[in-house]
């Protein structure tokens, strides 16, 4: 099954000729538990659940997808900032 993350990551890849390896997690905690360890770098997470660990330092926002930056993550630019022409009305950190 698809998660809007993965999806997200597959348009991504598409629309900037990037090749990325799809690794699927039973939920948002265990991708944080190998993105923080080193074993996923990049990962595709909601800013909700990428915020604490961007605030204590152990995981360091690329991009967020949506029109515009997102209000917690000021410094962060979007993926269409990025030369990427991916704009999505969620708000997802990577």
């Amino acid at each position: 099954m698809l998660s809007l993350g993965h999806l997200a990551m597959i348009q991504a890849g598409q629309q900037a000729g990037w090749a990325w390896t799809h690794v699927p997690f039973r939920g948002g905690g265990p991708l944080m538990n190998d993105t923080v360890a080193g074993h996923v770098p990049p990962a595709i997470g909601t800013v909700f659940l990428m915020l604490p660990h961007v605030k204590a330092g152990t995981v360091k926002p690329m991009a967020v997808t949506g029109a515009k930056r997102h209000a917690s993550l000021p410094d962060t630019p979007t993926l269409a900032e990025q030369a990427s022409r991916i704009s999505k009305p969620s708000r997802i950190g990577a």
